[in-house]
């Protein structure tokens, strides 16, 4: 009775929290709607500003063609990254299937808040998909902190040797805040890796002594499995870079067929930002949290117009932005709808 009543509390948890993630989402998209101008203005210096309807109908085909192509390029790194972090804890899958999850991700990506929402999904395919469980999903951690990593990196540099941006923006401080934040994170990976540390913390006493000791103890193994693969971690970090590098710049595209033309310097140093605070799992895909970030990362660092018809160019850039994310996923649902599970030798957790 106990335990069916603890059941029946977790779940209306789950309601409740997944209700006031949609409200959020909902409340937060009809603030930004509030803020779209959808007909042409005159601004406070008499020139005419473009308001959703002009920004439409006089958008580059060519360019949002070219976005398009660019998050598949995406899509393509960042199975690639992955796949290359599996096969160095020995999942050997073959790269079609690993293309195949990461497309299955993307398309729960859309309904399921967070960043990491589709990796639950792959990780329930994985546990049919090999034996060595802990390290698949190992695997999947090591590829978000690695894509995160270059994320804030990309930041950092762009921030310390890009031109000037406008507004009330000191490149400068922004350049501290992420060199701070990354110095801890790779402190902290060499805390954890490093032999001396682990023992001074005791690290495997502590994991032999929590809840699922096992599981941890098994991807402890597998994470420190990576100290020892220096070559794949460089390729993947490698691939992460191209691969945010093609989603700023198809962010950058769809921005430039609205007719922006703000600097490269802005969405490098920029919009990575905007990125992570979408990824937050507070909305499913980051809508309305991401309309929100483009909206005032446009009105206040962006250039070429005021401030109100930036705001109204970026949240349409971050709409169209959000609807190729969406059309791109619809190829997972196919492939989710046909998957059939690996036929695959017995496997151990600790073979190999």
């Amino acid at each position: 009775m106990v335990g069916g009543e603890a059941g029946g509390l977790r779940v209306s948890r789950n309601i409740l929290m997944g209700t006031l993630r949609v409200l959020v989402a909902v409340g937060l998209l009809a603030f930004v709607a509030s803020r779209v101008h959808l007909d042409d203005w005159v601004g406070e210096d008499g020139g005419t500003q473009q308001g959703l309807r002009t920004l439409l109908s006089t958008a580059r085909l060519e360019l949002i063609l070219g976005a398009w192509a660019l998050y598949h390029v995406s899509i393509l790194t960042t199975s690639w990254r992955w796949w290359i972090l599996l096969r160095a804890v020995d999942v050997q899958i073959p790269f079609r299937r690993a293309l195949g999850l990461k497309w299955i991700s993307l398309t729960f990506s859309q309904v399921i808040p967070g960043l990491t929402g589709g990796d639950l999904v792959i990780i329930g395919l994985m546990m049919k998909e090999t034996d060595h469980r802990a390290r698949a999903v190992a695997s999947l951690v090591m590829d978000r902190v690695i894509g995160l990593g270059t994320l804030l990196l990309l930041a950092l540099v762009a921030s310390l040797f890009v031109p000037a941006i406008k507004g009330p923006f000191d490149s400068y401080a922004l350049a501290w805040w992420l060199g701070a934040v990354g110095a801890v994170g790779v402190v902290g990976a060499f805390l954890y890796a490093h032999s001396a540390p682990r023992k001074l913390a005791a690290v495997r006493w502590v994991v032999k002594r929590l809840p699922l000791r096992e599981s941890l103890a098994s991807l402890d193994e597998a994470f420190l499995a990576y100290r020892h693969r220096p070559g794949a971690v460089l390729m993947a970090t490698g691939l992460s870079v191209v691969n945010h590098l093609s989603i700023l710049a198809c962010i950058g595209l769809f921005a430039r067929s609205l007719g922006d033309s703000s600097p490269p310097s802005f969405f490098l140093a920029v919009m990575p930002i905007v990125q992570m605070v979408s990824g937050l799992p507070i909305a499913p895909a980051g809508w309305g949290v991401g309309e929100a970030g483009f909206a005032l990362a446009f009105k206040k660092y962006a250039v070429g117009a005021a401030p109100a018809a930036l705001e109204t160019l970026g949240i349409t850039a971050s709409v169209l932005y959000r609807i190729n994310a969406i059309v791109s996923s619809l190829p997972g649902a196919v492939i989710m709808a046909v998957w059939k599970r690996k036929a695959r030798p017995a496997e151990s957790e600790t073979s190999g």
